[in-house]
């Protein structure tokens, strides 16, 4: 795990090493074990890295890598968990290696079969590849985007970083708001996947790859789309011996996460995702694992320590490592949490403590389960979203109805004192989009015509369509497919494709990268695989259960504790509601202080993100920046 820092002047100027300096020194905690920067001998192209030691420790695999001829140089983030069988391969082929890394093994692919080699690569990554008999850069990421990669194009030069936040603070943007982004950011609580809150910022979407020649960074290309793994599965029967096959993937992704020259361990709360992690690790005959938990509360027994413990008595061997985060350690943490924070997300806080836990205890990986939810239907969103679209479909064709119908649920809501998006419910859950939008989202449409400006509600709604017209959130066939579908399956599958692409993609997945590495831990994710993804896609097909997570409970060759199993899903959950948000803000909106996430929301913008508070109406961009200041005095 790495950072990566690069630099193309693709007119007639000079790279901006100053530049790829900055970024480095600014991504040092994730790499403390190296950094580099390579210049080509005229200067156009400079390339940076930082480094954490995972595969092939020796200094020889320190980046910027240069591969043979000195042709290809490279700058990669990640881990390719298949490179000894592709290096093997290439051996075949006569291709010869210095290092035991997987990033020479990048680079000696790529000089044999170009782009296509991406499906070839089984991981995490992003990187960027500098071709100089092509004269062209190659920026790249996986799958399903859980590494990250920005860039900047002024017409001349491109500069690239793994941190969206980094252009900004070494003064290479000017940090000007995204209005779309930010716009999306109140509404579902992440900003979207390419576009960052940084307006001047672009990313390399999941599964794609951006080349950058002499005209400059040119459109994006999709080499990969989750979505449409989901929406192919939709047609398919499925095997007959299911369980057998999910139960060989999630063995077979467990083991290739393992890949490392450093110990790995586990983030382990009391949930059924990161349980059946612990149990196939075990299952995998791997030695004393160690297991990190942090609890939120005042007592262990409020927390997620006592069930971890069970876990940890029940897959005997595993040393334990747990902590408890009271509610004045939590606040002593937030100013390193909110300076640290890369793109504004309500979520986050929590890794952030449990991959400092490790860190104090000297552990460099961490497998996280985080997406089992996603592909064994664990949110409450595969029950709602399916039962939303058969109640309130018809009503895509009464308008005047619908209308009604938000009169009538947003007083029931007012007066019953539940979420002000009840009285968007009926209009929204006609469309699959919608219906997301109202399970997943913060502030409705009509309530972010309240918060912001005129001019930025505006530019929001034209650079961000689904801010007014969420059926734009389905990638895609997705769309075609949901109401014509009479078999829960098929439903079932497109909100897994939902939460994959926007939640587990934008919010969960980004969140893991950046508050890890801030402590400079590499947080994998097993249950976010590729090629676990099309197994179980392949075994499952349109018969994807919304009880998918017992199937998960008993992939482990030792099964999960029954009173496990039992438990009411929470995960690695800090009360925010309760710690920090316990007093109402009676300048802003009544709507705002209806629910805890959208007050964190906009407290998040305060603390992390405060320039995006100009473009919110001034008396409630005002009262944040007092309270803001009132709590940075009181701290």
């Amino acid at each position: 795990m790495c950072g990566v820092a690069a630099s193309f002047n693709y007119g007639d100027g000079l790279a901006d090493l100053d530049a790829v300096t900055r970024l480095c020194a600014l991504m040092s905690a994730r790499g403390p074990d190296g950094d580099g920067i390579w210049q080509s001998p005229d200067r156009c192209i400079c390339l940076g890295h930082r480094r954490l030691a995972i595969i092939d420790t020796d200094p020889r695999a320190n980046q910027p890598m240069v591969y043979g001829d000195g042709r290809f140089v490279i700058s990669f983030n990640g881990e390719i968990y298949n490179f000894a069988a592709l290096k093997r391969d290439l051996q075949a082929l006569g291709y010869r290696f210095i290092t035991a890394s997987d990033t020479e093994v990048v680079l000696a692919l790529y000089a044999q079969h170009g782009a296509a080699m991406l499906t070839m690569l089984r991981g995490m990554f992003a990187f960027a590849l500098w071709d100089d008999q092509a004269r062209q850069l190659l920026l790249a990421r996986d799958p399903y985007g859980i590494k990250p990669l920005y860039f900047t194009d002024d017409g001349t030069a491109v500069q690239v970083c793994s941190s969206a936040r980094a252009f900004a603070v070494t003064g290479l943007t000017a940090g000007r708001c995204h209005p779309g982004a930010l716009g999306a950011y109140l509404a579902l609580g992440s900003v979207p996947d390419t576009q960052p809150l940084d307006a001047a910022v672009k990313a390399v979407p999941a599964g794609g790859y951006v080349r950058v020649d002499e005209h400059g960074a040119h459109e994006a290309h999709i080499w990969y789309s989750v979505a449409d793994r989901f929406e192919t599965a939709a047609h398919k029967p499925g095997a007959a011996d299911r369980a057998a096959q999910v139960r060989r993937a999630l063995s077979d992704s467990v083991a290739a996460h393992l890949v490392a020259d450093v110990p790995v361990g586990i983030f382990l709360s009391a949930g059924i995702d990161s349980g059946s992690l612990l149990g196939l690790l075990h299952g995998a005959g791997v030695p004393s694992p160690m297991a990190i938990t942090a609890g939120f509360g005042e007592t262990s027994e409020q927390s997620e320590i006592s069930g971890a413990q069970m876990l940890v008595r029940h897959y005997a061997g595993t040393r334990s490592v747990s902590t408890l985060f009271r509610r004045q350690d939590v606040q002593q943490e937030l100013p390193a949490f909110f300076a640290c924070m890369d793109q504004p997300t309500i979520d986050g806080l929590n890794t952030w403590l449990v991959a400092k836990v490790a860190k104090a205890h000297g552990l460099k990986v961490a497998l996280s389960g985080v997406g089992g939810d996603e592909l064994f239907c664990g949110y409450p969103s595969f029950r709602d979203i399916p039962k939303w679209l058969r109640i309130f479909g018809w009503m895509r064709r009464k308008p005047c109805l619908t209308a009604a119908l938000g009169t009538v649920a947003g007083g029931v809501a007012r007066a019953a004192g539940l979420s002000p998006k009840m009285a968007a419910l009926p209009a929204l859950a006609a469309t699959l989009g919608g219906a997301y939008m109202a399970k997943r989202g913060l502030f409705t449409a009509q309530e972010l015509a309240t918060l912001l400006t005129g001019d930025a509600w505006q530019e929001a709604k034209r650079s961000w369509p689904p801010l007014t017209h969420p059926s734009q959130l389905v990638p895609g066939r997705l769309s075609a497919n949901h109401l014509g579908a009479n078999h829960l399956g098929a439903n079932h599958l497109n909100v897994a494709a939902l939460e994959s692409i926007h939640y587990l993609r934008t919010q969960l997945l980004r969140d893991a990268d950046w508050a890890g590495m801030a402590h400079s831990v590499e947080i994998r994710t097993p249950l976010v695989d590729r090629q676990l993804l099309e197994s179980v896609l392949l075994a499952m097909g349109k018969a994807l259960p919304p009880a998918g997570k017992k199937m998960l409970a008993n992939a482990p060759p030792k099964g999960l504790p029954a009173a496990l199993r039992q438990r009411r899903k929470t995960g690695f959950t800090v009360p925010v509601h309760e710690w920090l948000l316990s007093h109402p803000a009676p300048a802003l909106p009544r709507f705002v202080n209806a629910h805890w996430s959208r007050r964190w929301a906009l407290e998040v913008l305060a603390a992390a993100f405060p320039a995006a508070l100009d473009y919110l109406k001034p008396r409630f961009a005002s009262s944040l920046r007092a309270g803001n200041m009132a709590r940075s005095a009181a701290a």
